[in-house]
């Protein structure tokens, strides 16, 4: 979606805002523990198709999560 096409219906009519201020805490997504020791927060941006409704979300700054595979919890996907 970042390059402007659907991956769900292949739509080239996709949108982003990077004006857009969203939830509680603006355009950061805080995410922490059940315990609340281990918090990341990042900042994303979603694309919309206008065609078929899919929403994708991606992180803004790739740097706001390298630390992530060292957080815990957090396992890669297999």
């Amino acid at each position: 979606m970042k390059k402007g096409k659907c991956p769900m219906c292949a739509s080239g009519n996709v949108y982003e805002n990077p004006e857009l201020t969203y939830s509680v805490d603006g355009d950061n997504l805080s995410l922490s523990d059940e315990m609340g020791r281990e918090k990341i927060v990042f900042s994303f941006m979603p694309y919309v198709c206008m065609d078929c409704g899919y929403v994708a979300m991606y992180i803004s700054d790739m740097n706001d999560v390298t630390n992530l595979p060292k957080t815990k919890g957090w396992k890669k996907v297999a």
